[in-house]
């Protein structure tokens, strides 16, 4: 009898006995943490890698578009659009441009812009890589003076003003090209703020971005022609 007295006391208390909540210890929760801050530098650094690129392509997709337009613009009126003045400097332009007292040498219009009159594209791209930064060599001193979008520039205005025109894949054949487009590139500068970093722009051929000296690495990425 006390056999079963003891069995059924033991039932009873296993029945209404209080369960302790189930948790994660502190070495759970560690584990946890560190699993996910691995997974984190593993994918944070891949993420940006793979933006960086994709920026990069769309650059190169937008200077094919930008190049058939100033082709097709040339054959309508036998020469390349000046660069746009307004709001800023060194872009291309969307309208007919003015031009200034300094310029005697080039046509006062051009007669037309990229997208006005004459479509020759719908709008004016901008760069993949955001507005131009206030310490960039190429703003002389001030952000509103240069392109926040691409960077275009001619021979025939180079020549105009009597700058030497050094855009050219290679020294042994200056002067080339006839128009030059930039992007600031993975780095976002035009030009770096160091002694001779305007030469960034002048002569881009020698400080190109190149993908393979690291995603996030210097220079502009170019097109010119034709």
């Amino acid at each position: 009898m006390s056999i079963l007295n003891g069995y059924f006391v033991q039932l009873v208390a296993e029945r209404f006995a209080v369960k302790k909540p189930k948790a994660f210890t502190l070495i759970e929760l560690l584990i946890v943490v560190a699993i996910i801050a691995i997974l984190a530098a593993i994918a944070v650094p891949n993420f940006l890698e793979a933006q960086t690129r994709s920026k990069v392509s769309r650059t190169l997709a937008d200077m094919r578009s930008v190049a058939t337009a100033l082709e097709a613009y040339r054959v309508d009126y036998t020469r390349y659009p000046k660069f746009s003045r307004l709001p800023q400097s060194f872009t291309l332009p969307a309208g007919p441009v003015s031009g200034l007292s300094a310029d005697t040498c080039l046509p006062s219009s051009t007669g037309g812009g990229l997208t006005s009159p004459i479509a020759y594209m719908t709008s004016i791209p901008g760069d993949p890589f955001g507005e131009v930064l206030p310490d960039d060599q190429f703003t002389f001193g001030g952000s509103a003076t240069i392109a926040d979008t691409y960077y275009y520039n001619t021979k025939e205005w180079y020549e105009c003003r009597n700058f030497p025109w050094l855009v050219s894949e290679s020294d042994r054949d200056p002067g080339e090209k006839e128009w030059v487009l930039q992007s600031k590139g993975p780095d976002k500068y035009f030009a770096p703020n160091v002694p001779g970093g305007v030469d960034h722009v002048d002569r881009p051929y020698r400080w190109q971005y190149d993908p393979t000296n690291g995603t996030v690495s210097g220079g502009n990425v170019i097109r010119s022609g034709p």
